[in-house]
């Protein structure tokens, strides 16, 4: 199946400025669906979401060149491993 690049971009352009609702509304979903990984993350979430928006804008900005950033999300993956985080983490993330 391929992207559809251009409503992808479109999506999050729209959903962008209401960022910190998204963050919100995304870690609400990811607890509630999954509360054993709550302990994976800060009783503080303010630089959670920040770190995850700007993660996120990142892979807006460079979804026609992944290849730019590919170097950046194997680091970030390996960090992730570090905290803790399982594969079977990852489907309800």
């Amino acid at each position: 199946m391929a992207l559809d690049l251009e409503s992808l971009e479109t999506s999050f352009d729209l959903l962008a400025p209401r960022g910190d609702e998204l963050m919100d509304e995304f870690y609400s979903r990811l607890f509630e669906a999954a509360p054993a990984v709550r302990p994976l993350f800060p009783e503080d979430m303010k630089r959670q979401k920040t770190m995850l928006l700007g993660a996120l804008v990142l892979l807006r900005k460079s979804l026609r060149d992944l290849d730019a950033i590919a170097p950046k999300l194997h680091e970030l993956g390996a960090r992730h491993v570090a905290y803790g985080a399982k594969p079977e983490h990852y489907p309800v993330f």
